[in-house]
C-alpha cells in the first residue's frame, strides 16, 4: 500500500516521468557539486601557496643581506674602522629584509615560521650589540652570521610546509626547479661568500660596492687577481649547482609544443650558472672575478625561478577558475533542462470553471442540454442580454412574450391556434 501522500503522485504515468526526471537531475548535479567543492579547495591551496612563496622569497633575501653584512662586520671587528660606514649600510639592508619578512609572515598567518623569524630578529639584535660594542671576535661574528643564515633556511621550510608549497611540486612547477631554488642555489651562494671571505681580505673590498660583486675594482680584473685555492666544500656545491642547472635546462628543452615557452631570462641565467659553476668545479683554483660571476649568475637564476613559481601558481588558479565556471554552467543547464522536462511531463489540468461546466453537461439529460439553447425567435444577442439582465428582468421579458400566465407563476403551454 502506498502512503496517502505518494499515492496521487505515483498513480499517473506523467507524474512518474516527472519524478524520474527530478531523480536524474539529482544524479547529474551531485558530482558537479563535489567537483565545485574540490576546485574551491584546490584554489584555496594555490592561494596559500602563493602567499607562502612570498615568505620564502623574503627569507632568501634575508640570507643574501646577512651574507653581504658578514665580511664588513669581520673587517670592523678586526680593527678596520674605515669599513664601518659600509657595514652600517649593510646593517640597514638586513634590518629592512628582516622587518619585511616578519611582516609578511604576520600577514600570511604563518605562525611557526613567524616564531622562528622573531627568534632570528632577536639573535640579530644581539649580534649587532656585540659588533657595536666591539665585544666580539671575528670568528664569533662569522659563526653568528652562519647561524642566522641557517635560521633563514628553517623559516623557508616552515613557510613552505604551512603554505602547502611542497604539494605544488609536480603541478605548478617541477621538483628539479624547487630543489635548485630552495636548496642548491642558496647553499652555493653561501659557499661562495664564505670562500670569498677567507680567500680575500675584507679590506680589499671597495667601499660602496656590493658584497656579491666587485666587478670594476682592480682586484676583480683578470690580470690583477691571482688564482686562489678552491675550498673542497665550494667545489662540491659547484658540482651540485652545475648538475641541477643542466638537468633543468634539459627538462625545459624537452617541453612539449603545447606547453608555454620558458622565460628567456631563466634560460639565460641557467646557462650562465652552468658555465660558471662548471668552471669552479673543474679547477683547483680560481679568481675572485670568476667566483663573483658565478655568484651573480646564481642570484639571477634564483630570482628567475621564484618568478617562474609565482607564474605557475597564478596559472593554476586561472585554470581552476575556468573549470569552476564550466562546472557552474553545466549544473545550471542540467537544472533548467530537468525543470523543463518535469513541467512537460506533468499532466495538464483544465481550468476549474471549465471543468465544472463540463461535468454538469455530462451529468444532465439530453433535454436539459437542449433547453440551454435559446428559444425560437430569441436571437443570441437577446438571449445574451437576458442572461446579463438577471432573474427579475428575465421574468418580465417572458411575461411580455406570453410564455408565462400572468395569474400563475408557472409556465403555460402555448395556446393552440383557433379553428378555421
Amino acid at each position: 500500500m502506498l502512503p496517502a501522500t505518494l499515492k496521487p503522485l505515483l498513480t499517473r504515468p506523467g507524474r512518474w516521468l516527472a519524478l524520474l526526471v527530478v531523480l536524474g537531475m539529482v544524479v547529474v548535479v551531485t558530482p558537479l557539486v563535489e567537483i565545485w567543492r574540490r576546485h574551491g579547495l584546490e584554489m584555496q591551496t594555490a592561494f596559500d601557496a602563493r602567499r607562502a612563496l612570498e615568505a620564502v622569497a623574503g627569507a632568501v633575501q634575508t640570507q643574501r643581506a646577512l651574507s653581504a653584512h658578514r665580511p664588513y662586520a669581520a673587517a670592523v671587528l678586526a680593527g678596520r674602522s674605515e669599513q664601518e660606514p659600509e657595514r652600517l649600510r649593510r646593517q640597514q639592508a638586513v634590518d629592512s629584509e628582516v622587518g619585511a619578512l616578519v611582516a609578511t609572515l604576520e600577514a600570511r598567518r604563518l605562525h611557526r615560521a613567524l616564531d622562528e623569524a622573531d627568534q632570528l630578529r632577536n639573535d640579530w639584535s644581539n649580534l649587532l650589540e656585540g659588533i657595536g660594542g666591539r665585544r666580539m671576535h671575528v670568528m664569533a661574528s662569522d659563526l653568528a652570521h652562519a647561524l642566522l643564515v641557517e635560521q633563514a633556511f628553517v623559516i623557508m621550510d616552515l613557510a613552505a610546509s604551512a603554505g602547502a608549497l611542497h604539494g605544488q611540486v609536480g603541478r605548478a612547477f617541477g621538483a628539479e626547479e624547487w630543489t635548485l631554488a630552495l636548496h642548491t642555489l642558496p647553499r652555493f651562494a653561501l659557499a661562495l661568500a664564505a670562500w670569498g671571505d677567507e680567500a680575500e681580505p675584507a679590506a680589499a673590498l671597495p667601499v660602496g660596492s656590493p658584497a656579491g660583486s666587485v666587478a670594476g675594482s682592480p682586484a676583480a680584473g683578470p690580470t690583477a687577481a691571482p688564482a686562489l685555492a678552491l675550498h673542497p666544500r665550494l667545489a662540491a656545491d659547484a658540482r651540485r649547482a652545475t648538475k641541477a642547472a643542466a638537468e633543468l635546462l634539459a627538462s625545459l628543452d624537452a617541453a612539449g609544443a603545447d606547453e608555454p615557452a620558458p622565460d628567456p631570462a631563466l634560460v639565460r641565467s641557467l646557462v650562465a650558472l652552468r658555465q660558471s659553476a662548471s668552471q669552479l668545479s673543474e679547477m683547483r683554483s680560481t679568481t675572485m672575478a670568476a667566483a663573483r660571476r658565478a655568484q651573480a649568475a646564481g642570484l639571477e637564476a634564483s630570482a628567475a625561478l621564484f618568478g617562474r613559481f609565482d607564474a605557475g601558481l597564478a596559472e593554476s588558479v586561472s585554470v581552476l577558475q575556468r573549470e569552476r565556471q564550466i562546472v557552474a554552467a553545466a549544473g545550471l543547464l542540467a537544472m533548467l533542462v530537468a525543470a523543463l522536462a518535469a513541467a512537460l511531463a506533468m499532466p495538464r489540468t483544465a481550468a476549474p470553471q471549465e471543468q465544472a461546466d463540463g461535468d454538469d453537461a455530462a451529468d444532465a439529460p439530453d433535454g436539459s442540454a437542449q433547453a440551454s439553447e435559446p428559444a425560437p425567435g430569441i436571437t443570441a444577442t437577446s438571449a445574451g442580454s437576458a442572461e446579463s439582465r438577471g432573474p427579475a428582468s428575465d421574468l418580465l421579458h417572458r411575461l411580455r412574450r406570453g410564455e408565462i400566465d400572468a395569474d400563475s407563476d408557472s409556465p403555460v403551454r402555448p395556446k393552440p391556434p383557433a379553428a378555421r
